[in-house]
């Protein structure tokens, strides 16, 4: 059992933990891991410790230690948080798609590692809440208040009127769309890079995320990182032949740091966001703020909170109608300061 020392090791700044928390891939499973920092120098480059049931691992950012446990950790679930606080406790916690099915596995480890301090895991969504996704996270929340009365999770909810459902069910709740953590000081217009691609999908190659409706458009990028439920590279290869695939530009796949995708983003005129549902996702945020205009379809989740007229076009799924609003916004003089002020205005 891991003590509240174990868990709490080194800085609570956010920064720090955002190697580790920024993509999620806690969208993989495994039971009761649990990815904290440990070092003291703030900075994304801190050494982390993994914490599995029975064994430690402390491995560097710059080893190959390090890059093949990141490696594994793609293809499994952890249940992985962001320390915000140390007194109080304040975790965040990114709700993947297995909301509510391992919720308390996941994370009564380190619940109970924390008996005798207050505990307040804030509770993010990165899907849609759909009923079933209500039901099965009141029940895991009631389930936790039970057994750990020291743990009070609350849900930050991504839609207007989510948060009164939570709280007509006797939990706390409250309206706190998940784009706010999206750094608006790394995602911004970068004028010197000269523009490449009429439209850019950053999305994991996922079938939710509906790469076909993109197949019409001339000159597609693609940003990427890999889930483990993901349809396989060669699949979207075959399906988007056209495209290029920024990550593997050099030969070979690479992740991108977070400013490596701005810099990406860059050298495109149009975001593209083809999923009917899930989260607000991070990435719409992100062309925002670099300046991008938006080709959207219906969605649920909370995405669209950050769009009007102005800065987007939303279409119904469907290919043609894709590559027809991204000519249409691409043929727009496109101020990106103006698309970003408008945005950080939302944010």
């Amino acid at each position: 059992t891991l003590s509240h020392d174990d868990v709490l090791t080194g800085t609570s700044s956010c920064e720090s933990v955002a190697l580790v928390t920024r993509r999620p891939t806690s969208c993989g499973r495994t039971s009761r891991a649990i990815v904290s920092t440990s070092g003291s120098s703030g900075t994304p480059e801190d050494r982390f410790m993994l914490h599995n049931p029975g064994r430690a691992m402390k491995v560097t950012t710059s080893s190959p230690e390090r890059r093949a446990a990141f490696h594994r950790l793609h293809r499994r679930w952890f249940g992985q948080y962001t320390l915000l606080s140390s007194d109080p406790v304040v975790l965040l916690i990114l709700l993947c798609l297995n909301v509510g099915d391992d919720f308390v596995s996941e994370y009564e480890q380190l619940f109970a590692g924390l008996a005798g301090r207050e505990v307040y895991p804030l509770l993010q969504y990165s899907t849609a809440l759909s009923d079933s996704v209500f039901r099965r996270m009141t029940g895991a929340v009631d389930t936790v208040r039970r057994s750990f009365p020291h743990v009070h999770p609350i849900h930050l909810c991504n839609e207007p009127g989510e948060a009164e459902r939570f709280i007509a069910r006797g939990q706390r709740a409250v309206y706190c769309n998940h784009n706010f953590t999206v750094d608006e000081r790394i995602f911004r217009p970068l004028p010197d890079i000269p523009v490449e691609f009429d439209a850019v999908y950053n999305a994991r190659f996922a079938p939710v995320k509906r790469h076909a409706l993109a197949r019409e458009i001339d000159r597609l990028a693609l940003i990427y990182y890999v889930g483990p439920d993901d349809i396989g590279v060669d699949a979207i290869r075959s399906l988007l032949p056209h495209a290029v695939l920024l990550n593997d530009e050099t030969g070979t796949y690479r992740a991108f740091s977070s400013q490596e995708v701005n810099a990406s983003l860059n050298r495109c005129r149009v975001g593209l966001c083809l999923s009917p549902a899930e989260g607000a996702m991070y990435a719409s945020v992100e062309y925002l703020l670099a300046g991008l205009p938006v080709v959207t379809t219906p969605s649920r989740g909370g995405r669209h909170l950050f769009f009007d007229d102005s800065l987007s076009i939303t279409v119904e799924p469907d290919a043609h109608a894709v590559a027809d609003a991204v000519r249409t916004l691409a043929a727009r003089p496109i101020d990106r300061e103006a698309i970003r002020s408008a945005t950080l205005k939302r944010v």
